[in-house]
């Protein structure tokens, strides 16, 4: 009679045994399924997640790392290792990255005595905003001193115009930049239609910029520094208008507060090539040659701001930051919008740990549970055991045997295990994410990406409700796959210590002493 047959009489004729191994089996196999379930869906869920993000990032200053090294050395870190232009076209032109673009935004170095920033609180009442609340972040923005106006120009590196490539804005009318303009740095703008309309500008038109320095350094009340009798320099620029655009987010009844400041700033902006807004700081290192040499160290290369890279795909950020840290220097740090969905991230870390402890348990558990029940169940069979080698059976097929005898239960108690453990671990995992979102319903990243990345236009979070449906506990093949291999795996271990146990014992031992030890 070969193993199998064998095995399976053995089972049949000791049902109370194999019963009880087969619910210790869907017991402990129901924890571990659960866990493996749980654990591939929060791989599915992270990756469903990073799917719904735009594949965007940005560079910015490690603002924790300088106050770190403030607070040490009691003075600003040594900036001769200052962001160039050559390292991030160097990240630009990493494999990951499909366009990207950086700028000067100078919002103190460009005035006007003739122009006026739009102010038509019209536009935004359909957001159902109070009128005084509207007027007043207008007001915010206009920045004018005693009829100068303070203007905000975007130099901007890319001709073709980023923000109109990734359709942060819409050209209704004119051109963009063109190559030569961007190089030379030509004295020609974008401005929006809200601007063009409030200072009756078109297509052709010309405006004097006023590039304005005032000294920052004698302590002056803010309110008090745009004065005449406090101006180091005063160069006049005309610029021409070549294209006029729109802010393409839609103001709505359900827009946000976000979008609506996205909305007036891109109203406000003026962009311009590159080299135009580098020309405040030409003007100051003049003067501070001229009056303070000693200070030009601290001044020296270019404040680059907006410095975002769009992927191919989200699931590259993280790649994509590995690469340019490495090309960064010192004091500068990646983002992206995987803060959109921290609360998201806290809930599966936590969902994670749990099943990590849980699979681990379970493991041991099952490992000391069925080797205990093993050995147990060959002290009941001892006698047998030492017949079948006082007649010559080889140790091979009764370890042959006991394996068949337990995997003929197992298989089936894994199968059982499998769907029961991935029922309960969909039920209680989803229920326990949803808890633990409701009990914070506001997003911990909404001033982080208000300040950073709506600044670029590309303002971006999820709701709670967003978050729970990239939740997915699906049955799929690798689940299915992970949890046999896995559970195959622990019982063959469970089964090692009986099985070379019961070999070192001799049948002449087994029979006499009627005993296993």
């Amino acid at each position: 009679m070969n193993i199998f047959k064998r095995s399976q009489i053995s089972i049949l004729r000791q049902p109370i045994k194999s019963l009880t191994l087969f619910a210790i089996l869907i017991l402990l196999g129901s924890m571990m399924a659960g866990a493996i379930s749980v654990s591939n869906a929060i791989q599915v869920t992270e990756r469903n997640l990073r799917r719904r993000i735009p594949p965007i990032a940005r560079v910015d200053q490690d603002s924790d790392a300088i106050l770190a090294y403030i607070d040490e050395h009691e003075q600003f870190p040594d900036w001769e290792s200052a962001l160039t232009s050559e390292m991030i076209e160097s990240i630009g032109h990493l494999s990951y990255v499909r366009a990207f673009d950086y700028a000067i935004l100078d919002s103190t170095g460009f005035f006007s005595r003739d122009l006026s920033l739009p102010n038509n609180p019209e536009p935004y009442l359909v957001t159902g905003l109070d009128e005084s609340i509207i007027l007043f972040d207008l007001e915010q923005r206009s920045r004018n001193f005693d009829g100068l106006q303070q203007l905000s120009v975007r130099g901007i590196h890319n001709y073709t115009v980023f923000d109109l490539q990734e359709g942060i804005i819409e050209l209704v009318n004119g051109r963009v930049f063109t190559k030569n303009e961007m190089n030379e740095g030509a004295p020609v703008v974008l401005v929006s239609d809200a601007f063009a309309n409030t200072n009756n500008l078109a297509v052709g038109s010309t405006f004097v910029l006023e590039q304005n320095l005032y000294d920052w350094s004698q302590g002056i009340p803010f309110d008090e520094i745009f004065q005449d009798d406090n101006l180091l320099v005063s160069e006049p620029l005309e610029v021409e208008v070549i294209g006029i655009f729109i802010p393409t987010v839609q103001l709505s009844a359900t827009s946000n507060s976000v979008e609506i400041a996205n909305h007036m700033d891109f109203n406000n902006l003026i962009y311009a090539p590159l080299q135009i807004t580098k020309n405040p700081t030409y003007h100051w290192l003049d003067y501070l040659r001229e009056n303070a040499p000693e200070r030009i160290p601290y001044y020296e290369g270019f404040w680059y701001q907006y410095i975002v890279f769009v992927l191919y795909d989200s699931l590259y950020l993280n790649d994509f930051s590995i690469a340019a840290l490495d090309l960064l220097p010192e004091f500068w740090l990646t983002d992206d919008l995987t803060s959109a969905f921290v609360d998201m991230t806290s809930s599966l870390e936590t969902l994670q740990a749990m099943s990590t402890w849980i699979m681990r348990g379970a493991t041991v558990a099952t490992i000391t549970t069925l080797s205990l029940l093993i050995i147990l169940f060959l002290h009941d069979r001892q006698h047998e055991m030492g017949i079948y080698l006082a007649l010559g059976e080889t140790r091979k097929k009764i370890i042959g045997q006991v394996l068949a005898e337990v995997f003929l239960v197992a298989i089936t108690s894994i199968l059982v295990s499998l769907f029961v453990g991935h029922a309960l671990a969909e039920g209680l995992s989803y229920e326990m994410i949803r808890q633990e979102l409701a009990a914070n319903r506001t997003p911990a990243n909404f001033d982080q990406i208000s300040f950073g990345f709506n600044d670029m236009g590309f303002g971006f979070w999820m709701t709670h409700e967003e978050m729970i449906e990239a939740y997915t506990v699906s049955l799929d093949s690798e689940t299915v796959f992970a949890f046999i291999g896995i559970s195959m795996g622990v019982i063959f271990i469970s089964t090692l210590l009986p099985i070379i146990y019961i070999t070192k014992i001799s049948p002449k031992e087994i029979l006499m002493k009627g005993t296993i030890g």
